[in-house]
C-alpha cells in the first residue's frame, strides 16, 4: 500500500500472464495513512491494473508496534470507509473484510457492498456456516 505503483505493476503482470480474474486483497490504510483519498487513488490504480475484485479489510495495519495479532483488534474498523469505495467505484466488485462475527452484520453490509469475507468467525464457530446457509443463500436443506 505504500508502493501503489508497485503493486499495480505487479498486478498487471498477473492479469497478463493468466486466464483467471485476479483479485486484490488489501487493508484500508496502513501506520500513519488512513485516508479515503488516498485509498481510492489506490484502488484506482488496482482498477486500472486490470483487477475488478478488491478485498477490503475495514481496518488500517500498524507495521511498527503492533503484532500481527494485535493488528486484527486494535486499529478501529472502519466500515464506512469501504461503503464509500463501493460508492465511488460503482465498477468494481467491492468484498468487505474484517470483525463479523453474525449474519445479521453481513445482511447489513451487503446493501453496501458486493460481498463479505469472514475469517476468524468461520474457525471459531464453524457453525456459524450453517446459520450463513440458512440466512444468506436462503437454504434450508439438510
Amino acid at each position: 500500500m505504500k508502493e501503489p505503483d508497485l503493486v499495480a505493476d505487479c498486478l498487471n503482470e498477473m492479469v497478463n500472464a493468466c486466464n483467471i480474474p485476479v483479485t486484490a486483497k488489501t487493508r484500508i490504510g496502513v501506520d500513519d495513512i488512513e485516508d479515503f483519498d488516498y485509498l481510492n487513488k489506490f484502488v484506482n490504480k488496482i482498477k486500472e491494473a486490470g483487477c475488478k475484485t478488491i478485498i477490503l479489510h475495514a481496518r488500517k495495519a500498524i507495521l511498527k508496534g503492533l503484532t500481527p495479532k494485535e493488528n486484527l483488534k486494535i486499529p478501529k474498523l472502519n466500515y464506512p470507509m469501504v461503503y464509500q469505495i463501493k460508492k465511488n467505484n460503482k465498477d468494481l466488485e467491492i468484498i468487505l473484510n474484517g470483525g463479523i462475527t453474525n449474519s445479521d452484520q453481513i445482511i447489513e453490509h451487503l446493501n453496501k457492498c458486493d460481498g463479505v469475507m469472514i475469517g476468524r468467525a468461520i474457525y471459531q464457530n464453524p457453525y456459524f456456516l450453517a446459520d450463513i446457509e440458512k440466512r444468506i443463500f436462503k437454504n434450508t436443506k439438510r
